[in-house]
């Protein structure tokens, strides 16, 4: 994968050093205080739909739950839709799916926000100093319609979260190296991104044509008033690194992953 550009930060995803332990997490997201987090790997599916394993996947969620301090009890996920359907969410939502929603806001310590993967960026927002979070599920759809737009804006109104505390991190994803495009979704990507030059990437000598979504909503971040510096980029790319779910190796009934995140 792409290295991140200097402006912004690593999101250091690494697995655990305990060989019994399963989730990854973000050294730079564990250096912000209040904010609590996994990545459920490979062998880890998170998905009660997807997969040939899902019939223990309530079993591997509450394992999650637990690795940060939380319950089933109070899990809220969605069937995401792929737009920009934000959710603001408290304790009353624990144990709740939404329907067509991609993202959650909270103020609340007592829910625990969770969004899927299986190639599509999941996105962290936290404002440390009034303890506000945002996750949501970003494919190039939702780039494309800018959902961290929408996230950042339902954790302002609703809640009153401040850009300029903001930190923000990027699950492990497909990357600019492998994510591969068609020039229908090529056009959409030129239209809605900041910088599309920098994002859209043609291989001339393959006549193939290459989408970097982690660095697309990096930018989309930053527009929305979050400092580049604590804006934080993954070094994985789940197309080509084995250790993670992804679609477009495996295919359709691949599992899938999940970023899981609470206030401490």
């Amino acid at each position: 994968m792409t290295p991140a550009p200097l402006q912004y930060a690593s999101a250091g995803w690494s697995p655990p050093k305990d060989p019994a332990a399963i989730y990854w997490r973000s050294s730079f997201a564990s250096d912000i205080a209040g904010l609590q987090h996994v990545f459920a790997p490979l062998g880890c599916n998170m998905s009660t739909t997807s997969g040939s394993d899902t019939d223990q996947t309530i079993t591997r969620r509450a394992s999650a739950c637990d690795a940060i301090g939380s319950s089933v009890a109070q899990l809220v996920c969605a069937k995401q839709a792929h737009d920009t359907n934000i959710a603001a969410v408290g304790a009353r939502d624990g144990n709740r799916v939404f329907d067509g929603v991609d993202g959650f806001a909270t103020d609340d310590p007592n829910v625990t926000l969770m969004a899927f993967t299986a190639d599509c960026p999941t996105v962290m927002v936290f404002d440390p100093a009034r303890k506000i979070l945002g996750l949501a599920h970003s494919g190039w759809k939702g780039s494309c319609l800018n959902v961290v737009a929408s996230l950042i804006a339902t954790m302002t109104d609703k809640f009153g979260a401040n850009m300029s505390n903001a930190s923000a991190t990027i699950g492990p994803c497909a990357g600019g190296c492998c994510y591969e495009i068609k020039e229908d979704v090529a056009m959409q990507a030129e239209a809605s991104a900041v910088d599309a030059s920098t994002v859209l990437r043609k291989a001339t000598a393959e006549s193939k044509l290459y989408l970097n979504l982690p660095l697309m909503i990096a930018q989309q971040l930053e527009q929305c008033g979050i400092a580049p510096e604590r804006i934080a980029l993954p070094s994985q790319c789940t197309i080509c690194d084995t250790r993670f779910y992804s679609y477009r190796r495996q295919g359709p009934n691949a599992g899938q992953a999940a970023l899981l995140a609470k206030i401490a």
